[in-house]
């Protein structure tokens, strides 16, 4: 079924290159479900060099601080999360973030998500504390808009508390 929905993809690709020009938001739309069809596969390179593609048409064409260039450069994120490269994914989380704070406010589940995305990456690159400010301020918003016991509530709340338990572990063996 993968290999179905790679040719139907790369044929949707074409289509919408040659009827609306290679820079055009619907073709960095159809790069990026073609660069998640290469995430099923595990092959994170080809997926990385489609949403790096897609991500520098959104630029060009909504402008470097639109809310779809955010939704890009999170899931270019993902895939340099996946690859290894947690600095790259928490820089390029950060600027998302960025985008989505001044598009929706300070206060928005959105940007909740970008806090908790970040959070994983800075737990990933050996930032505890930092990791443990961002998924309180997740958790804030969260409870805040969604309420205490919605599900993305209670995962912030619990990625917080292994967080919490992390840095106590640590702090315990430096004594």
């Amino acid at each position: 079924r993968s290999d179905e929905a790679l040719l139907l993809m790369q044929q949707s690709l074409s289509i919408k290159k040659d009827a609306l020009g290679e820079r055009h938001p619907l073709v960095a739309t159809t790069l990026g479900n073609l660069a998640r069809v290469w995430e099923q596969f595990a092959d994170f390179g080809q997926a990385r060099k489609l949403r790096v593609e897609a991500l520098e048409i959104l630029e060009a064409t909504l402008g470097e601080e639109h809310p779809q260039v955010a939704i890009c450069l999170n899931n270019l994120a993902v895939v340099e999360s996946r690859l290894g490269e947690y600095l790259e994914a928490y820089d390029l989380g950060k600027r998302a973030l960025k985008i989505d704070e001044k598009a929706f406010g300070m206060s928005h589940p959105q940007v909740a998500t970008d806090l908790n995305s970040l959070a994983t990456l800075s737990f990933h690159i050996g930032e505890r504390q930092l990791a443990r400010q961002l998924y309180e301020r997740a958790f804030k918003i969260r409870e805040e808009t969604l309420g205490a016991t919605h599900p993305r509530t209670l995962a912030t709340l619990k990625n917080l508390r292994l967080v919490e338990d992390q840095i106590s572990l640590a702090d315990l063996a430096d004594e």
